[in-house]
């Protein structure tokens, strides 16, 4: 099992009429929380909620000023769902990234129906003048930048890919030997190579693999495994 650098994306889906107006009420800009939140100041929910923007900001849908807003969203979101989180049934952490993941899901299907919606599209073949007063194609007034998040191509920065090989190896480093075996080995080994240097059955190890998902999941890394 890899753990992947890649984001999850998504699979976008046309909606009913009535589906769209579900997402619709779902997307409604939500009330400010206070500060004094206990989930504003829980580390696990900061880090989880800052992930996901950072997801979302890679789509041409959402805006670098609407983080603010998003985040707001997210714990408005959470704090009612939390109301309904019973740990007798699970833990927290899993339920958490649960409701995060799913309302990053309505609010980027809203707004890509927002898109689809609208009549108002250009080519990006016309020519248009740029900033210089030539006549240029509009792809060609298109920032780098601009033109990855419109292309849903997304490159981590160094301080977050720091940051990230950082939480990942804080998660490994308090797994049981036997595991952290297994994932430095099948990063350059198949399964069955794998196997045969650790001298254990296959089976062993596919069992290994959801129980190892499980741990990174309840770290708040689920959109890096693969």
């Amino acid at each position: 099992m890899g753990v992947a650098a890649s984001i999850t994306r998504p699979i976008d889906i046309t909606h009913s009429s009535s589906e769209f107006t579900l997402l619709k009420s779902q997307s409604k800009p939500a009330t400010p929380l206070s500060t004094d939140c206990p989930l504003c100041q829980d580390p696990f929910v900061q880090t989880v909620i800052r992930r996901k923007i950072k997801q979302l900001l890679c789509f041409p849908e959402f805006q670098v000023h609407e983080s603010e807003d998003l985040c707001q969203e997210f714990l408005a979101q959470l704090s009612l769902a939390m109301k309904k989180q019973r740990d007798e049934i699970g833990h927290r952490n899993p339920f958490i990234v649960m409701v995060i993941e799913r309302k990053a899901r309505n609010m980027l299907e809203f707004r890509r129906q927002s898109v689809r919606a609208e009549e108002n599209t250009a080519s990006l073949n016309v020519m248009v003048e740029d900033g210089n007063g030539r006549r240029r194609e509009r792809s060609q007034c298109i920032t780098e930048d601009d033109q990855q998040r419109r292309l849903e191509v997304h490159k981590r920065s160094a301080t977050d890919t720091f940051n990230l090989q950082q939480d990942m190896a804080s998660v490994i480093a308090n797994m049981p030997d036997e595991w952290r075996e297994f994932l430095s080995l099948r990063s350059e080994h198949s399964l069955s190579e794998t196997a045969r240097i650790m001298n254990v059955p296959r089976s062993r190890l596919k069992t290994l693999v959801p129980k190892i998902a499980e741990v990174f999941e309840e770290a708040g890394l689920r959109d890096y495994l693969s």
